[in-house]
């Protein structure tokens, strides 16, 4: 399937554009990068170590938000807030003068955002995407600073929208940050992140914290105050950073392998996309207010166990997916998702098929909602087959077990 082109335009919204926001765009104009690409999101480069040592890899570090650099209000001081919180440039020498990073490789900061991610929208998935996209060629990782709350959905978008990719794309957050908090996780995960964006053997879109390296397509988090706030339950991590250094696990992508690929890039997601989970007593008439009402293309289900669906509901999902509304069935079983055959134990299950309704094996949640949204983003016109075939029997990232 092929995607829209990508918008060449170069005019810019904004008349008054920082420096940095200047450089970063004629970067970007010269990877044929429309400015209109980032929206609200003008990515900003505010740091670079130079002169650059050409024996050290380059890395470059973005910055979207999240308690990483978070510092206590002056008035709440048991509060976190983003007011007066450190800069990129204090935040690499803090780190600099504790893990001797800017010895070790060349650093090209960049700001695209400083919010809390509940508030991360698509919007800002296309401007990430398309700020990775730019400076791809000139760096030998990528690290991005992020927000623990919705990291599974974006270290998910850029999976599917920067397919293929040839080096390692390492998300990470923090329970506690960098300053103004005893026993911060921040600095650690930050500074190992660069360490795996800069010497991991790895191709791929991850999250890292706590010394545990997750696929970005099949991460999630479990926890909101322990250190271990991520998991994956059925891959579990491809990955380590340990005392040695970089370990990864057989099933991680390396590089040397992704290099003869060719980067494929599709930014775009639509918000024409719901998760539904199934409860019971739900009135089915929420499937058709979705749908008819709030103009969604597209449904994620959650389903009881491994696939199960109600009788009640098996009518009004089959009548949707006639008209050519794609819905999905997601498992609420982390740890198994549902089985391929489920339709042949199942009989309101077989019904749901024959009607065309899939389900999505052991792809989670967020990734499944994640990748429709990007197919339907990126290729709006596409049949109900089409779509339906990207979904299932396609894995561009590692999310889905087939076969």
């Amino acid at each position: 399937m092929e995607a829209e082109p990508i918008p060449t335009s170069t005019k810019t919204k904004e008349t008054a554009l920082t420096p940095g926001q200047l450089e970063f765009l004629d970067l970007a104009a010269r990877k044929g990068i429309s400015r209109d690409l980032f929206g609200n999101f003008v990515p900003q480069i505010q740091f670079k170590n130079e002169p650059f040592d050409s024996r050290n890899p380059t890395i470059c570090y973005i910055h979207t938000g999240g308690t990483l650099m978070m510092v206590p209000d002056k008035k709440h001081t048991d509060k976190l807030t983003f007011e007066g919180a450190i800069d990129i440039a204090e935040t690499i020498n803090i780190c600099d003068r504790v893990s001797n990073i800017k010895s070790r490789y060349n650093i090209i900061a960049i700001y695209l955002a400083n919010q809390d991610s509940k508030e991360v929208n698509t919007e800002m998935w296309t401007a990430l995407a398309a700020t990775v996209y730019s400076i791809y060629d000139q760096v030998e990782g990528v690290v991005v600073g992020h927000g623990t709350h919705t990291l599974e959905y974006s270290t998910a978008a850029l999976s599917f929208s920067l397919r293929n990719i040839a080096i390692p794309v390492v998300f990470t957050a923090s329970q506690i940050p960098i300053v103004g908090r005893p026993g911060s996780d921040g600095l650690g995960n930050l500074t190992g992140a660069m360490e795996i964006a800069a010497y991991g053997n790895l191709a791929e879109v991850v999250a890292y914290a706590n010394g545990q390296i997750f696929r970005g397509s099949r991460v999630t988090k479990k926890n909101d105050n322990r250190l271990d706030v991520f998991e994956s339950r059925i891959l579990g991590p491809i990955g380590f950073f340990t005392a040695s250094g970089v370990e990864l696990l057989a099933n991680a992508y390396r590089r040397e392998k992704r290099r003869k690929f060719e980067l494929y890039f599709s930014p775009k997601f639509s918000k024409s996309v719901s998760i539904l989970k199934i409860q019971p007593g739900m009135d089915r008439a929420v499937i058709d207010y979705l749908i008819e009402r709030g103009k969604d293309r597209g449904i994620i289900l959650e389903t009881y166990g491994s696939g199960a669906i109600p009788r009640e509901y098996v009518e009004t999902i089959s009548k949707h997916v006639k008209a050519g509304h794609p819905i999905f069935l997601s498992s609420s079983c982390a740890e198994s998702g549902i089985h391929s055959s489920m339709q042949l134990h199942d009989v309101d299950a077989l019904i749901a098929y024959e009607a065309g309704v899939r389900n999505l094996c052991d792809m989670s949640t967020s990734a499944a909602t994640v990748k429709l949204m990007n197919i339907l983003g990126n290729h709006p016109d596409a049949s109900l087959q089409e779509i339906q075939e990207e979904m299932v029997t396609k894995c561009y990232a590692g999310e889905i077990s087939l076969g």
